[in-house]
């Protein structure tokens, strides 16, 4: 044990010139509320002194309370020999070999009187150059617990920065009874008048916290106090505050408010003229001098133990009580009576009576009146009374199901209203009168039987009728090799066909044409819907719609007015495609003032094909591109347009076997609202130091969570701490967090002091004025997060089995690649039967 900077003073003299230092009051559990030791610039010390005013050696032990809850302190134990006083230099050191800040407890077998200076003194000075502050010790007793208050006045700073402020002010406290507490800080203002808002403290046990105010409120405090109030716990504190001039470092001390009735004036005790203690009636023991006891004296049916006087068991008899002031018997029964009621007859208790009385009738009812309920009439309130049925008293309600039958219906009684609509049936109506073939027919005013009458159609002629699914209102068979129907107008439709949601006109023809149409001017076949297809071709093997043209116009023309319709419509529900075009100029072309130019939906194979042989090139218009979109000023438009309806499509699929070409290529801005998978990742620029000739690669930072990256710099103010704020979504954003803290520039030690809380954290170095380099991650748990993590492993579905996204880097070829199996593949039977519908093109009948 190092004990080089341990004094014993014994001397007199040196005692006498030491005590002034001990200010504080004497106690056997102290607190010195603010102590240190560190490495630095200004290297910190502490220096304690402990007096022991009694005749006898006093066994103390000193605990080192870190700013951390410290449920199990580190202590150091010393002995006082009586009436000395001893000094223990940089005690922190010393007795803990400890470089940090906290609080001293001091506890002894006797009371004892503690001071302390922390100071900074600068390498190559003496002590004599060192600025600090003393600290009296304070005893336990004097800490607030929960609902109590206590003040800190004198604050003066205005501003955080030094050189703005003449001076700067921390306040403390430190936990004293090993439990956790909350602890309120209010800043009030000269008059007491609160400004701004409170800021909370959670105390573990025996922990000590300290801050300077410009950090805890942040506003100009030219003269302001502050009140502590423990909120929360079991838990007590000590507060103190430290104020220091900017100037010259001059630091000094403010004590907490302590408690009035710790004062001697407010105290009930002091100057008494007490000579003796008699023990008075009942009592025994007293004295004339030390200590005296008294004690009660106990009598017959009376215990005594440590702590209560009671009436022993039993210990009341008959005889110890006076005759008027109870009942000692009842009928020679005696402890507890028992009344019981019995028949017709009733007890009741009423203060000190008790009543016994015989029921009325025997009964003991107490009904007073009946009255007549829903559908009777009668009653009464004395007397015998009757109750009868009310005339129209029973309501179809009280009646139970089935219970009138036909002998409780009156003849003739039923009439038209009384039936519902559709009651009678064909089978309650008679037959008889009438023969086959007759109808029931109105005749002079009443029903009679009557031949059918049928005939042709009157013309114009118009009908209606009703006719399910699958069955036609109208229909005309020709079993010859004639027309079914033949209309003919001299300047309207020969054959008009409306529809509200099926087809308009709808032919089918099992080898034929399903609807064939001619004009000399106008259109062949014109179909009109509101809401289904105007025209619809269905044929089973050959083409749905053929459309022939010689002229400069349009094989198959098709024109929509309305914002979301669609000019031309193709659609296969097999492996087929939705629509084909071709010919020697464009394959598709579509015009559309507001909607898609083309729109092509497939459910298994490519929505929109389009190939032009002669230029290599998938969907060629007017160059040599695969595919050509361009959008023009509406806003929400788009120049390439793909969408996939299931989880096993593609919406857009883009495809370059060469290993240095471009699957997709985009100039400008690109943005995904969905999960981006890839390979790989990296930004590519013109290389800074030469742009000309070389492009600079920086690949992505992958991790398997969806994880935030946030950095900065801090340096630590005098104290060594740092706040880093944070923006004010961070915490709504990001969970679990991580740190990582470098000093730069000298040894020192930091740590993360506080976590995150109010999208804040402080760091706390050993030294003050210290540079730290921090990062910070966190976890995304924004709803679209939490709703789509990505999936560190996955298992490949069925149809992918056994395929490789990179199948080359794997030693594979390319037909076990994921790319073109799914896709490929699918290319090379559309590119088949994209051939086979040329060569059939080729040989297509040239009907009119």
């Amino acid at each position: 044990m190092f004990r080089g900077k341990t004094y014993l003073l014994t001397a007199m003299a040196v005692l006498v010139l030491a005590q002034p230092l001990l200010a504080g009051f004497a106690g056997t559990d102290i607190y010195l509320p603010s102590v240190g030791s560190a490495v630095g610039v200004a290297p910190w010390y502490t220096t304690v002194w402990v007096y022991n005013p009694n005749s006898s050696p006093a066994t103390v032990t000193f605990y080192f309370l870190k700013r951390q809850p410290n449920p199990s302190p580190s202590s150091y134990t010393d002995t006082i020999p009586p009436g000395d006083v001893k000094r223990y230099d940089d005690a922190v050191k010393f007795m803990f070999n400890e470089s940090t800040f906290g609080a001293l407890r001091i506890v002894s077998n006797q009371k004892v009187l503690v001071s302390s200076r922390i100071y900074a003194q600068a390498a190559g000075e003496g002590i004599r150059d060192s600025k600090g502050q003393y600290f009296g010790g304070i005893p336990a007793s004097f800490a607030i617990g929960a609902g109590e208050k206590t003040r800190i006045v004198g604050i003066r700073q205005t501003s955080s920065d030094r050189s703005a402020s003449d001076f700067r002010f921390n306040v403390g406290v430190v936990e004293t009874t090993g439990n956790s507490c909350t602890v309120t800080l209010r800043l009030l203002d000269e008059t007491g008048a609160t400004v701004g808002s409170p800021r909370t403290w959670s105390l573990g046990p025996r922990e000590q916290r300290q801050d300077n105010v410009w950090s805890l409120f942040g506003t100009s405090m030219p003269n302001h106090q502050v009140e502590i109030e423990v909120t929360g716990g079991s838990g007590k504190v000590i507060a103190f505050g430290s104020s220091i001039a900017n100037g010259s470092d001059d630091p000094s001390t403010v004590e907490m408010h302590f408690a009035d009735s710790l004062l001697a004036e407010n105290s009930t005790g002091g100057s008494g003229t007490i000579t003796g203690v008699t023990a008075g009636q009942g009592l025994t023991g007293g004295g004339t001098s030390g200590n005296v006891t008294l004690n009660v004296g106990a009598g017959a049916g009376i215990t005594v133990d440590a702590d209560t006087v009671s009436v022993a068991t039993n210990g009341i008899t008959a005889s110890m009580l006076q005759d008027s002031a109870a009942v000692k018997s009842l009928n020679g029964l005696t402890g507890s009576v028992n009344l019981v009621a019995g028949s017709n007859v009733s007890i009741t208790p009423s203060g000190q009576n008790i009543t016994i009385s015989a029921t009325p009738g025997g009964g003991g009812g107490d009904i007073t009146a009946v009255n007549a309920g829903a559908g009777l009439t009668g009653g009464g309130t004395s007397g015998d009374v009757t109750l009868s049925v009310a005339t129209g008293g029973i309501t179809n309600a009280m009646l139970a199901d089935g219970s009138v039958d036909s002998s409780k219906i009156a003849d003739g009684s039923v009439g038209t209203a009384d039936l519902a609509n559709g009651a009678v049936t064909a089978a309650k109506l008679s037959a008889s009168g009438g023969s086959d073939g007759q109808v029931l027919k109105l005749s002079g005013g009443a029903l009679t039987w009557g031949s059918d009458l049928q005939g042709g159609l009157t013309l114009p002629y118009s009908g209606s009728a009703a006719s399910g699914a699958g069955t036609a209102v109208f229909q005309v068979e020709n079993t010859g090799g004639g027309g079914g129907i033949l209309g003919i107008a001299g300047s309207q439709s020969g054959v008009t066909g409306q529809s509200t949601s099926g087809s308009g006109v709808y032919g089918s023809s099992s080898s034929g044409i399903g609807v064939h149409g001619q004009s000399g001017n106008n259109f062949g076949v014109k179909g009109e819907s509101s809401s289904g297809p105007g025209v619809v071709g269905l044929s089973t093997s050959g083409d749905g719609v053929w459309g022939i043209t010689y002229a400069e116009k349009m094989g198959v023309y098709g024109a929509s007015s309305g914002t979301n319709g669609y000019g031309v419509v193709g659609y296969n529900s097999g492996t087929g495609n939705g629509g084909y075009l071709a010919g020697p100029d464009a394959g598709v072309r579509g015009d559309s003032t507001n909607g898609y130019g083309v729109a092509g939906y497939s459910a298994n194979n490519a929505a929109v094909w389009g190939q032009n042989i002669s230029k290599l090139a998938t969907g060629y218009l007017g160059g040599f591109d695969g595919v050509h979109g361009t959008a023009g000023n509406s806003t929400g438009s788009a120049g390439v347009y793909g969408e996939g309806l299931s989880a096993s499509v593609f919406g857009v699929y883009g495809s370059n076997p060469a290993g240095t070409g471009y699957a997709g290529y985009f100039s400008g801005n690109v943005q995904v609202t969905g999960t981006l998978s890839k390979g790989g990742g990296a930004f590519k620029i013109d290389h800074p130091l030469d742009p000309e000739h070389k492009y600079l690669y920086h690949s992505f930072v992958e991790s398997p969570d969806m994880m935030n990256i946030y950095n900065g710099n801090v340096v630590t103010d005098e104290e060594g701490r740092a706040v880093v704020e944070l923006p004010e979504w961070f915490e709504a954003l990001n969970k679990d967090f991580r740190y990582q803290l470098t000093v730069i520039g000298r040894f020192a030690q930091a740590i993360v002091e506080e976590e995150i809380k109010n999208n804040r954290f402080v760091i706390r170095t050993n030294m003050a004025h210290v540079k730290v380099s921090w990062q910070v991650t966190g976890i995304r748990k924004d709803p679209w997060a939490e709703a789509h993590r990505i999936p560190v492993e996955e298992v490949k579905p069925p149809e992918e089995q056994g395929t490789y996204l990179h199948p080359a880097e794997w030693g594979q070829p390319r037909e076990r690649g994921r790319d073109w199996m799914l896709v490929q593949s699918k290319r090379e039977e559309a590119m088949t039967v994209l051939r086979e519908r040329q060569a059939s093109q080729k040989q297509a009948p040239q009907e009119k």
